[in-house]
């Protein structure tokens, strides 16, 4: 078993648990099902997962994504405390990962590494 930490901003603001609570307001309980089952996986497997591209892709040199359905989840592995960090989430509307998300995911990273 791996260890899944979310990341947090230096308020304390939780990105991934406001994506989720998001999806739940909009009743879609199905997807954060999903979503967990996936996070589940993660844990379980570690980025065994990328063996199966339905379930994650490696999307930049650090950031990969969880795949479940149509929403995206992104994460990286942090081997000095050999954990995985999820960041944030999405829903994806376009064929490729906008650059936007990407670019944001490795703010979420950077200030992590700064911080921890």
């Amino acid at each position: 078993m791996f260890r899944i930490i979310k990341y947090k901003t230096e308020s304390g603001e939780c990105p991934i648990n406001n994506f989720i609570s998001d999806l739940l307001k909009s009743g879609q309980k199905d997807e954060v099902l999903k979503i967990k089952f996936y996070i589940d996986l993660l844990e379980q497997m570690g980025n065994l997962v990328l063996t199966n591209p339905n379930w994650a892709k490696k999307i930049d040199e650090k950031v990969y994504e969880l795949r479940p359905k149509s929403n995206r989840i992104l994460y990286f592995y942090c081997s000095k405390n050999d954990e995985y960090i999820l960041l944030h989430g999405f829903k994806k509307k376009t064929q490729k990962t906008p650059t936007s998300e990407i670019e944001r995911a490795n703010k979420e990273l950077d200030d992590y590494e700064r911080r921890f």
